[in-house]
């Protein structure tokens, strides 16, 4: 299984997972990020429908998953789930993602979303989430700038200018090669 991420944009994911207690990463796919951030994090709680593309809104995102024929017969969610397996600190969630807030116990540090990228799909993630994120936690959001995603960047430009929400945008990755968004949740 191949890595979806560009070097770049792991990096970024590192930077900012780097010292964090509890991770959680919403939309899965292969496992790439979540192999990226488990060393850096004491749990990490990996979010995914996996086989089920039928659940996928975004039609852009639809085709992109058909064209990698990810489907029932991959049995994505048992190789993710093998790929992971060399970290003890890792729970792969097979769910959707606005249903797992109530699997995951602890408070969180660093919260990636980069599941559904339709915009009420990325702003229903992240109310779902806001409140199990620690005051000082880090909200990423993935395919949000350059090469982003129209769902994603639209929400993540909300945030910026009309969120009530208290979060500071700290860094959008200005390198073509990077797509993400760091936000931290200031109270």
């Amino acid at each position: 299984m191949e890595i979806q991420q560009t070097g770049t944009d792991l990096q970024f994911l590192q930077k900012y997972a780097s010292g964090c207690k509890i991770a959680v990463e919403l939309g899965t796919f292969q496992g790439g990020s979540a192999q990226t951030i488990a060393p850096l994090v004491e749990k990490l709680y990996t979010v995914d429908v996996f086989e089920s593309t039928e659940t996928i809104r975004d039609d852009l995102m639809k085709d992109y998953y058909g064209n990698m024929k990810v489907d029932k017969e991959d049995c994505l969610y048992e190789k993710v789930k093998e790929r992971l397996s060399q970290f003890n600190n890792v729970v792969v969630l097979k769910s959707l993602t606005y249903e797992a807030v109530s699997l995951v116990p602890e408070q969180v540090d660093y919260l990636l979303i980069d599941a559904d990228h339709t915009y009420f799909g990325v702003a229903y993630d992240f109310f779902s989430w806001y409140k199990k994120v620690n005051i000082g936690g880090k909200i990423l959001f993935h395919d949000s700038v350059h090469r982003g995603w129209g769902g994603v960047t639209d929400f993540v430009s909300s945030l910026i200018t009309h969120s009530k929400c208290h979060i500071e945008l700290v860094e959008d990755s200005d390198n073509p090669d990077c797509s993400i968004s760091a936000f931290v949740k200031r109270m």
